[in-house]
Formats: structure tokens, sequence, C-alpha cells
């Protein structure tokens, strides 16, 4: 008999593993780090996994991460208002073929109420089609990029065009460093964001506040006094060479034009060779209206993804979520993008 269990108890933590050595690959981060892979799916004292078995063998999993885990009840976590489902490390075992495949998927199709959405970022091509066929939304990151408008070589990014170095005219700045647990409560009508986002305090503060393999920041944008979001931010090198990571975005969409004098005051005084930023929602005309640039996919410009090791590649980060007539925003940080490699 065939049996859908979640979550896991934690002493599966090694059957699961094993499943996923097998079936996936033995070099995979999760895989030999221990301490990230808890990071990710450990919840009280069990795991977010979603496994399909018969007779204790595992025939497909997924690892599930939330937008929001403030439940007592696992079990009631899919009923949270406003939550957001992350699917990752979809593995189902070499010899399982046709419709059990998808039973998983079918099952957490099936957990769609009206707060609910299911979604992922950076799937591999063959479960992007996979998605697709079975009618979730799909598509691709729009990558937008910073130049330092100063530097004369770049070590970091290739194939680009000569930098025109514009003249800024003065303007107060916008972005400032501020500490996230401080300030997020005087965010003007952060209520509102919270629910375009599917995100909240909780969140961001598990996420990236009490990350314990990854530095963030929190650049807050100010206008007329008030706090109207903020940019988690990362910084990332090779060898001695800088970027700086736009990881997420939460607030005032309308107020997310008009920073280019801030970014290239970013560059300058830490020494970055580009600002990047990975999005999928909000308006390109609006980003673009900072200074960035869009990344195209006929041109040759190279702006990496991967520092740990460094590879000098343009990356896709493909997207999907279900159901498809909700309104998403996705960022580099979503799912289980931004984690150690």
């Amino acid at each position: 008999m065939i049996k859908i269990n979640f979550p896991q108890k934690i002493k599966r933590r090694r059957k699961i593993i094993d499943h996923l050595k097998n079936n996936w690959s033995r070099e995979h981060v999760l895989i030999k780090n221990q301490k990230l892979f808890d990071s990710l799916y450990k919840l009280k004292g069990n795991l977010n996994f979603l496994t399909l078995e018969t007779k204790g063998k595992i025939l497909s999993s997924i690892g599930l991460l939330f937008n929001n885990y403030k439940v007592s009840d696992l079990k009631k976590i899919f009923l949270l208002k406003n939550q957001v489902v992350w699917l990752t490390l979809w593995c189902t075992n070499k010899t399982i073929f046709g419709n059990d495949n998808l039973r998983l998927i079918n099952f957490m199709i099936k957990k769609i109420q009206k707060n609910l959405t299911i979604a992922t970022v950076g799937c591999n091509f063959h479960t992007y089609k996979i998605y697709k066929a079975l009618g979730f939304k799909c598509g691709q990151l729009n990558h937008f990029y910073y130049l330092n408008k100063k530097k004369k070589t770049f070590n970091l990014v290739k194939n680009f065009a000569k930098n025109k170095i514009p003249h800024f005219k003065k303007k107060k700045p916008k972005l400032f460093y501020l500490n996230f647990k401080t300030n997020y409560k005087f965010i003007y009508n952060v209520k509102n964001y919270e629910k375009i986002y599917k995100k909240n305090f909780e969140y961001f503060k598990r996420k990236y506040y009490h990350n314990k393999f990854y530095k963030y920041n929190f650049l807050f944008l100010k206008n007329k006094d008030f706090l109207r979001g903020f940019f988690i931010s990362r910084e990332d090198k090779f060898s001695n060479y800088k970027c700086l990571r736009l990881i997420e975005y939460f607030g005032s969409i309308d107020e997310i034009s008009n920073f280019t004098n801030d970014f290239q005051k970013l560059c300058e005084e830490r020494n970055f060779e580009y600002i990047d930023f990975y999005n999928f929602g909000i308006s390109k005309k609006k980003i673009i209206s900072s200074g960035f640039k869009i990344k195209k996919i006929t041109k040759k410009i190279i702006i990496p993804n991967y520092f740990k090791p460094f590879v000098q590649k343009n990356i896709k980060l493909r997207y999907a979520f279900y159901p498809s007539s909700e309104k998403m925003i996705f960022f580099k940080g979503d799912c289980d993008q931004d984690r150690p490699n």
C-alpha cells in the first residue's frame, strides 16, 4: 500500500538523505552539510519533507519550505493565512515511472485553498516542463544589473559595453543601512505589504536576520521622513573583487524608482563592481529607472550568480507557481536559492 507522509520525525533524516543520495546527487550541498539541511527543513523535532512510501521504502520526496511557520500543529501549516509553500528537492526513485511520479505534486495541488499558494524558484528545465504541463504559471526571473560607473576594469562581469559616466544630480540619499528588528514596525503601510508579498516580520527574521551561513544587511528606503520598505542585501566576492546582491525587496513598489545616486554611492564606498537583482512581478520600467539594466538573453554580457565556487556564467532562475491566477512577486532569495552551494 502506498502512503503519503508529512511531516517526518527527525530520526528519519538519514533515510531521507540516503534516498536523495541514491536518486539525486551525492555531491549536493544539502546532502553533505547536515547543519544547512536542518536549518532549512528542521522544525519542532520534525522535518518538513513530504514522502511517498510503500513498505517503508521512499518512492518520492519533496522538501517543503514555508513563508509562515507560526503554527502549533505542523499538520495545520497549510491552512495558515497568506501561506506560500515552496517545493524543493523533488526527488523520485529511479525505478518509478508513470503517474506515481506526480502523486506528491497532485497531493499539494489538492491542498490549495483560498490562502495557499505552492511555488518554486530555481527548478531545472525538466521539472519546469512538468510544472508547466500541470497548469502552473511558469517563467524566468528577470536579471537586472547596475555597473559601477567609475570602474575602468572589471573582473567579475564579462562582455559589457563601456561605461558612460553620467552626471548625477545632487539628491538626498534615500537608502540607509538600518537595524531590521528596530525599524520594521515603522514601515508605512506595512500590513498592506505583508499581504502583497505574502511575508511578514517572522519570515525575514528567521530567514535573514538570524541566518547562520550568510551575513545580510537591510537597506531601508526613506522618503519624506517615512520608511517605505527595504532591500535585503548581501556582499559576494571572488578573490579581491566584490559585488552587492539585492536578495529581496519589501515595500512600496512606487518608491522603487530613482535610486541611481544611492546605488552609485554604494558602489564607490565599498568598491563594488556591480549590483544585481533577480525579480519577477515588479514593473521592469520602475527597476530600470533606478539605473539598472536588464540582462537580455540574446546579449553576451555575463553577470555571474555563483561565487562559491565562482562560476563566470549566466544562470537562469526559473519559477513556477499554482494557482496561476495568483499575483506573485519573486526574488533570488525565495525558495532555497540564496544558500551556500
